[in-house]
């Protein structure tokens, strides 16, 4: 998965990296800080929701975690 983070275009991520594993193993993942930072409030993001109720429809720009 971290191969996909570093070298991937936004389209591959989309494909091959399952949003719902990338936060369960976020922590255990070695990135280059720059990664790091870029996604880390993505990933914030997606773990305040675990919370939330799972019916309801994401907004589109949330439909790649």
């Amino acid at each position: 998965m971290s191969w996909w983070l570093i070298h991937g275009t936004p389209e591959m991520i989309r494909e091959a990296v399952d949003g719902a594993l990338l936060v369960d193993a976020w922590r255990h993942l070695t990135l280059p800080e720059s990664i790091r930072e870029a996604w880390d409030p993505l990933i914030a993001a997606a773990k305040g929701r675990r919370d939330t109720v799972r019916n309801i429809v994401p907004a589109p720009e949330d439909e790649w975690i």
